[in-house]
């Protein structure tokens, strides 16, 4: 029978951390306690309790020592009760898990509900809800969707050990109700690739043996998987539990492991299967540091190519990319700065030694040869650095460049694992190492660069970080940016979003830093502002229904209806985006972080200024607003309409306003009545032309009786000029109107 190994199997990095965190403790006499088991995984727990690791269920069963927080994380009650109680906390939370905490404190504090996809009754959801401030629901199958209130902001955040068939289909769901539901997929990338090598082998074998703790939640979920590919699958928590008669008929079968279970659990399962077939099994897949190592040696470091903006949400990554990813994570665990004690245990799976591949030393040189120099770093041997592993001056020796007992930080390349074996080291892999550790702290801490834009590539623009990072061309800005060029050797801030030291590969984002400031600002104008109060703001969007106005870092809507104290039809009408004005607070809702805002009620009301402008009975000329059936709304002055109604437009019926006026039409109308109170003018057309017809009547009888006398006046100077000269023709019209009248 042939014996198959997945890759990935067994203890991940951060459980391999959290052991060590808490043996260390204990072989330096403390009294230690771990909060719940450290591991799923029974005989580990045992071999801890034997090193003198108790684990409690609850602090209160602890009055003094030292508490051990394990991978699964805690939440931030644990802590502040730990320390009320002056325990000493050893915090093993696995750095992926706080990552993961810390989004949840970040949705939470931006007013997100959350959803966690996961295992309610598991230790790691439940810190997270923890951490949530009771702003996260557990969905444990897709079903509960239907029976979520959907907010307006809504996220969705995956336990590290979910099984990732389960979070797409939970996504597809929730996009159905919003699509604008933010997506964290935040299963460990570890997890996702332990589920994927072991589903690939089960497609391979005939049987398939997983084996960790029936407690152990990534584990039941390994077994699954494997089971769900149709290949009979059993899931053991130790050797003893294996039957011989599974193993009858069986040409190849395949092992896997969870994250709880150590090597040696494997390797007694492995050995148990190769004694029932008197067959010796080489364990080449148990252990592959050593050809991971040459592998890495052989490897070339960064393709200098500049990555294409993901589209959000979309899967970018490659299966071979994402097992970089794993294993770089997987390393980055495993570097953590050792105690000096040195933990050993025959029945440990790992040595736990003072110096590892991939570590920073210091050493001091105590030879110089052409070739190579010869260093001391505290190991029990001295440590070589060949010369391809030192940047030099073109045209200068090793002696040159180097005296004995100079002092410098050298990357290990290669632990001896034999007395044959030399301790080889590389100060230029260190120089590039220590520069991409300043990356990584920053990247990991979300620490704000700054850094100069060089080139406009498409996609985007390239900045100096000593290494080139890309930034994408919707990341540069809060909005969209016609022209990239103007950024070109301006100093920006960025974060740094994406980084992959084995393409070198680093992906940054100004808009995040912008969003940070933005939300700084919220929340100071958040703190300051009352309803009432008239503030400036800036214009940044127009819609149908209002405009969006920036008050400092935060929108708030002015309906279309709170825009002028006039009739308008669009904002556009009167505002333009990037304009500053003034507006008044009219509401605020700081659980929604939404504010309402009036422009005009940042005016004098133009209703309070009507009686002292206008009295009944004069007439003016204003602007036809509006035609409705039974009359017209006329502007008299901006945001002042009074109303003619249908009886008032002429002196014949009439059967509808547009019969008489147009809307836009200016006209005379005359005032019949003034309610300042009730907003209400009451207008006449037909009055102010009645008025009008006088006064012309008046002005033709007052011209007759000025011509009248000037001719009397001319007479009797002698002109000539006699009554029927001037008047002959008026006098020839009324002859003729009189006959007609007449007939």
């Amino acid at each position: 029978m042939e014996i198959r190994v997945a890759d990935h199997a067994g203890f991940c990095a951060g459980v391999k951390r959290a052991i060590r965190l808490a043996l260390e403790s204990a072989f330096r006499g403390e009294e230690v306690y771990t909060l719940g088991p450290l591991v799923h995984n029974r005989q580990v727990v045992e071999y801890l309790k034997d090193k003198g690791v108790k684990y409690v269920e609850d602090l209160g069963e602890i009055n003094h020592g030292t508490v051990v927080f394990r991978s699964h994380g805690a939440g931030p009650g644990v802590y502040d009760q730990a320390k009320e109680k002056g325990l000493a906390i050893v915090d093993a939370t696995c750095p992926f898990v706080k990552k993961v905490q810390e989004k949840v404190c970040s949705l939470a504090e931006s007013g997100y509900k959350i959803i966690i996809a996961g295992d309610l009754t598991h230790p790691e959801v439940q810190g997270l809800v923890d951490w949530s401030r009771g702003h996260a629901v557990v969905i444990e199958d897709e079903g509960q969707l239907e029976d979520l209130k959907w907010d307006n902001k809504m996220a969705i955040i995956a336990q590290t050990t979910v099984r990732e068939e389960f979070l797409n289909r939970l996504v597809e769901r929730a996009k159905a109700n919003d699509p604008e539901v933010a997506v964290y997929r935040t299963i460990c990338q570890a997890t996702r690739l332990r589920q994927k090598a072991a589903v690939e082998l089960a497609g391979q074998v005939d049987l398939m043996l997983v084996i960790g703790g029936y407690n152990s939640s990534n584990t039941r979920k390994l077994a699954a998987a494997c089971n769900e590919t149709g290949t009979p699958t059993y899931h053991i928590e130790e050797a003893a539990e294996l039957k011989k008669d599974w193993l009858d008929n069986i040409k190849i079968t395949g092992v896997t492991a969870g994250a709880s279970t150590p090597v040696w659990s494997i390797k007694e399962v492995i050995r148990i299967m190769s004694e029932f077939n008197n067959e010796e099994f080489k364990e080449e897949n148990v252990e592959e540091e050593e050809n991971e190592e040459k592998k890495e040696e052989e490897e070339e470091v960064g393709s200098g190519e500049i990555p294409e903006e993901p589209l959000e949400g979309e899967e970018t990554e490659e299966p071979e990319e994402a097992e970089e990813e794993a294993a770089e994570e997987e390393e980055e665990l495993t570097a953590e700065v050792e105690e000096e004690e040195e933990v050993t245990e025959e029945t440990y799976d790992r040595e736990i030694t003072p110096i590892e591949k991939g570590e920073i030393v210091k050493g001091k040189v105590v030879q110089v040869a052409d070739d190579e120099l010869l260093v001391d770093v505290g190991y029990k041997m001295d440590g070589i650095v060949p010369r391809s592993e030192v940047d030099v001056k073109s045209g200068e020796s090793l002696k040159e460049t180097f005296q004995v007992d100079d002092e410098m930080d050298l990357y290990v390349l290669k632990v001896p694992v034999s007395d044959d074996d030399k301790l080889l080291l590389s100060k230029k892999r260190y120089d590039r190492e220590k520069y991409w550790q300043d990356l990584e702290q920053a990247f990991n801490n979300q620490e704000v660069l700054t850094c100069q834009v060089s080139e406009v590539v498409k996609g985007g623009l390239i900045v100096d970080l000593g290494v080139r990072g890309f930034l994408p061309a919707s990341l540069v800005d809060l909005r969209y940016v016609p022209d990239l060029q103007e950024f070109v050797r301006e100093d920006i801030q960025v974060k740094i979003i994406e980084l992959n030291r084995a393409k070198n590969k680093v992906v940054v984002s100004r808009k995040a830093v912008l969003e940070e400031e933005m939300e700084q600002k919220k929340k100071e104008t958040m703190e300051t502002i009352e309803e009432g109060m008239v503030i400036k703001g800036i214009v940044r969007r127009l819609t149908d229904f209002g405009a969006f106005v920036d008050i400092g870092g935060i929108d708030g809507l002015v309906h279309i209806s709170e825009i002028s104290w006039q009739r308008i039809d669009h904002p556009s009408d009167v505002l333009n985006v990037g304009e500053e004005i003034e507006v008044k607070v009219l509401s605020i809702n700081p659980e929604e972080d939404r504010i309402s805002l009036s422009i005009k009620h940042a005016k004098p009301d133009p209703w309070t200024l009507v009686t002292s402008k206008f009295t009944p009975g004069e007439i003016l000329e204003g602007n036809v607003k509006c035609i409705v059936d039974f009359g017209v709304f006329v502007e008299i002055m901006p945001g002042v309409e009074g109303l003619v109604h249908i009886s008032q437009l002429a002196e014949e019926h009439v059967t509808h306003p547009s019969e008489i006026v147009s809307e836009g039409e200016d006209i005379q109308v005359k005032i019949l009545d003034i309610n300042a109170e009730d907003k209400r003018i009451s207008l006449s057309l037909k009055e102010a032309r009645r008025e009008e017809e006088g006064k012309k009547e008046f002005k033709e009888e007052k011209k007759k009786e000025e011509t009248s006398k000037k001719v009397e006046e001319d007479e009797s100077k002698g002109s000539g000029v006699t009554l029927g000269d001037v008047f002959g023709d008026l006098f020839d019209r009324e002859e003729e109107e009189d006959k007609e009248e007449e007939e």
